[in-house]
Order: structure tokens, then sequence, then C-alpha cells
């Protein structure tokens, strides 16, 4: 089996995009003989993002929220990222309502545009099931470690791609991404785009957002988002016109969990937005 259409691998834990929909199916445990070549070229693409790059918010995260079972994809470079366009909402519409990080994300990009505009805050489902990762929407999201590492972590990353030299140990495959082609991918891309505000989920994995987005020497600042009782600390970067935010991961005991303060991150976001940054009104599309 050719070695370019062998590895599977899971996006962000949704149905691939049209651009995909002829992928393999296989195991990767039982496949062989990727070079470092091969997998760094499939990394600097598109792989792990949906919506629109073009976007003024990009969203990113450390992985795909994927359980690292059943995984497809062919190991060809992605020229465009995965879109949430009205035909991969008929095929997902099942399935999206499970898919908490991403409603999550909705909540906080709807709080944004409410406040951007200066409107009546939108209903955060109806953003999700019509507008979130649309191909002209207002925002971008990308997991700056693209392969699916799997409920189990490391044990299942190593079950998963043992005969995989490429990516064995799981630190090789973490450099690969921060030294070869993935994070130069992701910094060219957001030279080009130049979005206005870029929130980046995690706060414990600072120096990677920083490095991938080329953002190591910017000056940060401290803020505090409190809308109820317990304060949330963000880090703040700004450079090249865009916005760094460095959040708390969307959950846990010291992160964003719950609405209040994804609403509250929406509005904090929103001072860097204007009103012709999102598409209004808002239709079904």
């Amino acid at each position: 089996m050719n070695a370019l259409a062998a590895l599977a691998v899971g996006l962000s834990g949704v149905a691939p995009s049209d651009g995909i929909r002829n992928a393999v199916q296989g195991n990767p445990s039982s496949i062989a003989g990727l070079s470092s070549e091969e997998v760094d070229a499939y990394l600097a693409s598109y792989v792990g993002m949906h919506g629109n790059p073009a976007a003024p918010v990009w969203l990113c995260d450390i992985t795909p929220k994927t359980d690292g079972k059943s995984l497809t994809a062919p190991l060809n470079p992605l020229h465009e990222p995965v879109v949430w366009d009205k035909y991969f909402r008929q095929r997902n519409q099942e399935s999206m309502m499970r898919w908490q990080s991403h409603q999550k994300a909705a909540k906080l990009i709807s709080s944004a545009r409410s406040a951007a505009i200066g409107a009546e805050a939108c209903d955060w489902k109806h953003y999700f099931m019509h507008h979130l990762y649309g191909p002209s929407g207002g925002e971008f999201r990308i997991s700056l470690f693209p392969l699916p590492t799997g409920a189990s972590g490391n044990r299942c990353w190593a079950r998963v791609y043992r005969n995989q030299p490429a990516l064995n140990p799981q630190s090789r495959y973490l450099s690969l991404c921060r030294t070869g082609g993935r994070f130069r991918f992701i910094a060219k891309l957001r030279q080009r785009m130049q979005p206005k505000v870029i929130v980046c989920i995690g706060a414990c994995h600072a120096d990677d957002f920083l490095r991938a987005f080329e953002f190591s020497n910017a000056r940060g600042t401290d803020a505090i988002l409190q809308p109820a009782d317990l304060p949330v600390r963000l880090q703040v970067y700004t450079q090249d016109n865009t916005a760094l935010v460095i959040s708390p991961a969307f959950g846990g005991v010291a992160g964003l969990n719950s609405d209040v303060l994804l609403n509250a991150m929406g509005r904090f976001t929103a001072q860097w937005l204007a009103a012709t940054d999102f598409p209004s009104p808002l239709e079904k599309v």
C-alpha cells in the first residue's frame, strides 16, 4: 500500500469535508514506512483547521478532540480547511450537538459578535447550527498538533502509531510540528491573513502558542476576567496589528467552565473587533 494513502488521521472529532470524503479506511498501527518528510509535508497544510482563514477571530487549541480510533484520511497535504457549509451540516446534524468543544466556541463567538455589532445576544445554538466555521464566517480554528492523541493519551498514541517511526515516540512527533513545517505554515498563514485576534485555549501551553504564531518576542500583559466571583487570568500579546490572548482551557476547575465565563470571554475578545467583521443580519447558510 502506498504510504501516502495509508495513514489515517481524524480531524477534530468531526466528519471529513468533501475534499477528503474519499479517504481510505485502515488501521495505522498495521502500516509502516512513512518518512519524516512525508509526515512533515502533510502537517504543513490545513490539516486540523476549520472555517475561514480570512476571519477576524482565530481560535487555537493544542490537539483535536478525538478518541484515536477508526481514523480516516489520506496523507496528502490539505490545500483548504474543513468548512461547515450546508452540506456538512446536513451530513452531521445529529452528531453536532455532541461536539462540546465546538459548542463552547460558538458561545464565545456569538457573544463576541453581539458585543462587536452592538446588538442583542444572538442564540449560540443558532450560531452553532448555521454559522460556526462557515466558508465566509467570522472565525477560524486551528489545532497546533493535529493528529489525535486519543482518550488514553500517550498509551493510545503508542498503540495507534506503533509502526510509524516518524511519529514515535510522541515527543518526536511534537518536535516535528514545532521545528518542521507545521509551525512555519501556521506562522506564515497568520502573517498573510492578519487576523484581528487569536484566542489560544490552554494557558499551560503558552510557549507553543507563542512559538507557532511567532509571538515569542512580543511583550505580554495580564488581564483579569471576572464576571462572577472567581477571577480568570488571561495573557495578552500584540504584534503586527494582531492580538493574541491566551486563556484557560474550555473546562476544568480553573477553566472557562460556564456560559457566564464564555460569554465574558466573548465580550473581552470583541474589543479588537468591529461591526463590519461579522455577516449581518444572521441568515442561515
